[in-house]
């Protein structure tokens, strides 16, 4: 008699904060073949939540990051990180994509709001945050497709950057996650 052995590929789905994920579940099914996960913001959270949890969930063979994040100049209602350097060390990832969700962008991630526009200039870049770096690095050491998509919400040297609407924040995640399904 053969016997086969069935492996259960499960899909992570993260976030920053269980805001977010609430807004998640309205879309994806609530089975066992997703699990969800608020990292937290701020990298160091970011790091020990989800390299704890994935520690603890063998299973997880890929995770899907979302979340919003800040933007210099005009940007797509949803982005998907392609590559993603961190302000400090300057090192950089390079995602690996295996389907596209959204316009490819580049992220820079810093362990700070940053509230300047002349960094971003500096840097060349549009897009900033602080937990893209850190989860394409726990993904990439442990061998774990990563798939990194953000909102661009608020505007970089902006008022808004400093109070984020909630509400308003969940209707655009609103919007986005419809036009994945």
């Amino acid at each position: 008699m053969d016997h086969f052995i069935y492996k259960i590929h499960m899909k992570l789905i993260a976030s920053a904060l269980p805001l977010e994920l609430r807004v998640a579940k309205q879309f994806w099914w609530v089975n066992e073949e997703y699990q969800y996960l608020a990292t937290w913001v701020w990298s160091a959270q970011t790091i020990f939540s989800l390299t704890q949890y994935l520690s603890e969930h063998k299973l997880i063979q890929e995770i899907m990051f979302f979340w919003i994040c800040g933007y210099l100049e005009s940007a797509a209602p949803l982005i998907q990180v392609a590559n993603t350097r961190h302000a400090t060390n300057t090192k950089e990832y390079i995602l690996p994509i295996s389907a596209i969700f959204a316009p490819l962008e580049s992220m820079y991630t810093t362990d700070t709001a940053i509230h300047d526009t002349q960094v971003m200039k500096n840097v060349w870049m549009n897009y900033v945050d602080m937990e893209s770096w850190w989860v394409a690095m726990v993904a990439d050491r442990l061998k774990i497709k990563c798939t990194i998509l953000r909102v661009p919400y608020d505007k970089v040297g902006s008022l808004e950057c400093w109070a984020i609407d909630k509400q308003d924040m969940m209707n655009a995640m609103t919007v986005w996650l419809k036009t994945l399904i």
